[in-house]
């Protein structure tokens, strides 16, 4: 009796309140309650951690199924179709698991060759080694069958993801076959406009020089006319044949010009010239559209400024001759005046500045923000000796 009491008295509490018997109780079998308790916790930890893991790809699973564009997981050693999400199974199997594993394989979703010529396979081989070679993600073009029997052009975005040490490819595809379309319109459209303005550009081209040449003998004429006539009669009929073949030549040479600066065919001459004279070319001609009118042509050029230059004599007289010829239109009395100076010299360069003033009518804030617009009239149908509207705008190209 009092040997079972010992055993009894040699039991003691263990931490978690369980009773241990350290009497006749082997050592190697002292603590296995503790053990197999152990044991049920991890794996209940286990489970719980099992459990997490579903959810966890239960809830990704809801992620890629909701994408509207096309999503798998690709092998990329043999090319089976691991995952597809909703969006991929529609798209290429009607929303149904494939039956046969060749069906499983991502080459039999590719035509044999894409519209270009190449080989499909070989191109998804090559797309999946730049996959494999890239920290980031590979963007490519390829064309793909749907489960409808239609091929359409996707664009696929390709990422390595890691298994285990194994690599396998994500695929995210977006269908861009109407975009194609589009471009390929919106660049048809582009080449027939530019055909479009080539032809007309050469059309304006060429009439322009057909209408120039005759143009040029009247003026030619006219000029021997003047010099032959002394009647004042004759030569105010001969002065206004040539202004008025002047007048018409300019327009010619302005409709020519924009054709030429559109088409980009426009060049710049350089050579050497006196600019004086072609200064008092351009104010007297423009001298000529005033006719009767009481202006003074002035013209005030400083000490500084060089009497030869070196530029393209052709377009300074025609944009100081566009400037002055709009003077002489608006201008009804007082003066027009032109003052050239120096504004800066970098080593051999120099920069002449060409001021022009006048006291005609001027414009206001929105016919100025119309001046440089082709076509564009000053003022509208209520300002006489309207142009083409091109002299400002190409002045303001050359």
């Amino acid at each position: 009796m009092e040997e079972v009491e010992k055993i009894i008295n040699t039991d003691k509490e263990t931490p978690d309140n369980r009773r241990v018997n350290e009497g006749p109780i082997k050592e190697a079998d002292k603590y296995r309650p503790i053990e197999e308790d152990t044991k049920h916790r991890s794996i209940e930890e286990m489970e719980r951690q099992c459990e997490a893991y579903r959810r966890s790809r239960h809830n990704l699973k809801q992620v890629t199924d909701s994408l509207p564009w096309p999503m798998c997981v690709v092998s990329p050693a043999d090319g089976a179709v691991l995952y597809g999400n909703g969006a991929f199974m529609e798209c290429f199997y009607f929303g149904v698991q494939p039956s046969h594993e060749e069906e499983k394989q991502l080459w039999s979703i590719l035509p044999g060759q894409q519209s270009d010529g190449t080989n499909s396979n070989e191109n998804i081989t090559r797309f999946f080694a730049d996959v494999l070679a890239s920290s980031a993600s590979v963007t490519s073009e390829q064309e793909y069958i749907l489960a409808s029997g239609e091929t359409v052009l996707m664009r696929v975005v390709g990422t390595v993801i890691d298994d285990e040490g194994q690599p396998l490819i994500s695929l995210v595809m977006q269908d861009i076959s109407a975009l194609k379309r589009e471009r390929e319109l919106l660049r048809s459209l582009a080449d027939k406009e530019r055909d479009a303005n080539e032809l007309k550009s050469r059309f304006i081209i060429n009439m322009s020089h057909e209408i120039r040449t005759p143009m040029n003998g009247i003026i030619g004429l006219a000029d021997i006319q003047l010099q032959k006539t002394y009647d004042r009669e004759n030569r105010a009929a001969f002065k206004k044949i040539s202004l008025s073949a002047k007048l018409l030549l300019a327009i010619v040479n302005d409709i020519m010009d924009y054709s030429k600066i559109e088409a980009g065919s426009l060049t710049i001459d350089c050579g050497e010239f006196v600019l004086e004279n072609i200064l008092y070319e351009a104010m007297q001609t423009a001298g000529e559209r005033l006719g009767d009118k009481k202006v003074a042509m002035l013209l005030q050029m400083d000490n500084s400024v060089p009497r030869k230059v070196i530029g393209d004599q052709v377009r300074v007289w025609q944009i100081v001759q566009n400037i002055l010829d709009n003077s002489a239109k608006y201008t009804d009395k007082g003066s027009i005046r032109m003052e050239v100076s120096l504004m800066e010299v970098v080593e051999d360069a120099q920069t002449l500045l060409f001021r022009i003033a006048d006291t005609g009518r001027g414009m206001n804030k929105e016919q100025l923000d119309k001046a440089y617009t082709p076509f564009e009239q000053f003022g509208g149908s209520d300002w006489k000796n309207s142009g083409t509207g091109l002299g400002l705008p190409v002045t303001k190209q050359l």
